[in-house]
């Protein structure tokens, strides 16, 4: 509380009689210490309250100026605002749509750096639109250069919207790699987004895998070779899993190591197959020169069919022959469907002059003639011959080869009659079978 001077009794008058006088006088001068003292008390708190006036002045003009930093302060805020977000911005700048390098001036402030991948798409209709890596962005005056390597549509226009994107490969050329750490089974390098346990990673050098549920499923190794469920390729496609322990596979069975090949039609005949080629099969577009076929022969239920081995037999055949076949019901067939457990076609030659056989062949003789047996026989080839020439004088050359274990042609001394030679070795030669 400030200091309170207490007011002077009243002082005397001329017109006071002498003693009344003398009592006011000393009652003025006693009160004068009192006074003084309340008076210099005043003094000293004005003089505190104008220094602290002044210093509330002071601090008036620093808050005045606090005030103005925070005005400029908001309006940068403002601009800012306006500016926002930092990874998109809109140009009026006109630009003709095309590959190379395209400058656009947008608003500073952004948050663009180089080799960020942006599209820079029409406003208006976004299909239209340029899509490359930013070469260039000064953020103070919102100079934007952008390396175009796709477009989509044409034409020049000044109302774009530009924004950041993944880089694109649908069509679009990227100039440099996308490259990303090796990755593990577990965690792979490039995946899917809340699906991260599912992509592709690196195991180690030249090598690529994929992986589900944190699981290595396939890899590529350095010389592309092709493993499933296994680390180590040891073909070029190699399956490894859990399968059956019998010829007599089952339905419920384990199928992690069985291929299949599946035909999508049901009608009969349809079914997977395996073709086997080399490189001139594969520059030529043909199907090879061998292949396994499975043959549909009932679809209903579980199905039941048959197996083909087919062959070509000359380069100039344009198709695959049948060679041999296995029924459902585990007949064989070579050369024919099987009515037996083992059944085949002979090749019958009905011929009339001089012939060389070949063989596994069967000749029916309809003259006299020579029969001349092949060269450089094997161990359990065989020849045919029936005797239909209405002669005893056919015969068969024994072409270096002893016949009944004599250096010696044989003559077919019997009309009408079948008979087999079959080379037995060396020294016997052909032996004669009735």
């Amino acid at each position: 509380m400030a200091t309170q001077i207490t007011a002077l009794p009243t002082p005397p008058s001329r017109s006071d009689a002498p003693d009344l006088f003398a009592d006011r006088a000393d009652a003025l001068l006693g009160a004068l210490p009192t006074f003084v003292t309340q008076t210099n008390l005043v003094a000293t708190e004005a003089e505190a309250d104008a220094a602290t006036a002044a210093s509330g002045a002071s601090t008036a003009t620093t808050q005045a100026g606090i005030a103005t930093t925070k005005a400029a302060e908001a309006a940068a805020s403002a601009i800012s605002a306006v500016n926002a977000p930092g990874t998109s911005a809109t140009s009026t700048t006109s630009v003709t749509i095309g590959l190379g390098v395209k400058a656009f001036t947008v608003q500073t402030g952004k948050a663009f750096v180089v080799g960020q991948f942006v599209t820079v798409a029409y406003t208006t209709l976004p299909t239209t639109y340029m899509f490359g890596q930013i070469t260039a962005y000064n953020s103070g005056t919102g100079a934007l250069s952008v390396n175009v390597t796709q477009t989509g549509g044409s034409g020049t226009q000044a109302n774009w919207t530009i924004g950041l994107t993944a880089p694109n490969f649908n069509g679009g050329t990227v100039s440099n790699n996308l490259e990303a750490p090796a990755g593990t089974a577990a965690l792979p390098s490039y995946t899917f987004s809340g699906n991260t346990a599912v992509g592709a990673w690196s195991p180690t050098t030249n090598v690529w895998a994929l992986s589900t549920a944190g699981t290595e499923r396939i890899r590529v190794d350095a010389s592309g070779n092709i493993s499933f469920n296994t680390t180590t390729a040891r073909s070029g496609l190699h399956l490894y899993g859990t399968g059956q322990t019998t010829g007599n596979l089952t339905d419920a069975g384990n199928r992690g190591n069985l291929l299949r090949l599946s035909h999508n039609d049901s009608a009969a005949g349809s079914g997977g197959g395996i073709l086997f080629c080399n490189v001139q099969a594969d520059s030529a577009n043909s199907l090879g020169f061998a292949a396994i076929k499975g043959l549909l022969g009932d679809g209903s239920n579980n199905t039941i069919g048959a197996l083909v081995f087919s062959t070509r037999n000359a380069t100039t055949d344009t198709s695959l022959t049948e060679r041999v076949r296995i029924e459902a019901n585990g007949n064989v067939g070579i050369g024919k469907s099987p009515n037996a457990r083992l059944d085949y076609r002979e090749t019958i030659n009905v011929i009339s002059t001089n012939t060389t056989a070949v063989a596994s062949n069967t000749y029916i003789l309809t003259a006299s003639l020579t029969l001349t047996l092949p060269a450089s026989p094997t161990a359990g080839d065989w020849v045919k011959v029936s005797n239909r020439s209405g002669t005893v004088t056919a015969v068969i050359g024994r072409n270096a080869q002893n016949i009944m274990g004599l250096a010696e042609d044989m003559t077919i001394n019997t009309l009408n009659k079948g008979f087999i030679l079959v080379f037995a070795d060396a020294t016997r030669g052909w032996v004669l079978e009735v």
